[in-house]
């Protein structure tokens, strides 16, 4: 029975690969708990796949663009600290938290091509820690600030990258 649905899902997707997309689509991001923020990142990049596998590469490279437009607002505002080196302390080390949190998407990016999944997790696992680190800091210090929610996005992001790699792997986790 599973063998002749495969193949009729493969007939059905090969004539009209669009609305096969646009299941996979909503059936993954259904799979994750930041639903609409999935559906969106996947819905306005997916060009140029059709599996699950390409997906997750954009969602990835999405992780990157995400984390280098924080990488630079927290350069911004460093130029704009006062001289409270509390502050300041804390930024320098957020900055340095999200070059590590890029490096190890980035690396996770050639780890997926390589189907090295253990290794994705690992990597995205250590960047959500990475910026949870930063989060902490800034709420320590009772600095709020935009920075404080492009990190919640980046946190979601990873964590949709995560799920659609227990989904790839078959380890998906009950949420």
């Amino acid at each position: 029975m599973k063998l002749a649905y495969l193949f009729f899902f493969v007939f059905v997707c090969a004539s009209i690969p669009s609305k096969c997309l646009s299941d996979l689509i909503t059936t993954t991001c259904d799979r994750t708990t930041s639903k609409d923020l999935c559906n969106s990142i996947l819905k306005n990049h997916h060009k140029g796949t059709n599996n699950l596998q390409g997906l997750a590469t954009i969602t990835l490279h999405v992780a990157i663009s995400h984390a280098t437009r924080i990488q630079n607002q927290i350069n911004i505002t460093l130029t704009k600290t006062s001289q409270n080196l509390k502050e300041k302390k804390v930024l320098e080390e957020c900055l340095q938290n999200f070059d590590m949190a890029v490096q190890s998407t980035k690396d996770s990016v050639n780890a997926l091509s390589l189907k090295r999944y253990p290794d994705v997790v690992a990597w995205i696992s250590g960047a959500q820690s990475q910026v949870n680190y930063c989060v902490d800091s800034l709420t320590e210090m009772k600095i709020f600030s935009p920075l404080s929610d492009k990190c919640s996005i980046f946190l979601k992001i990873c964590s949709i990258e995560l799920r659609m790699i227990y989904i790839l792997t078959g380890t998906e986790p009950v949420i």
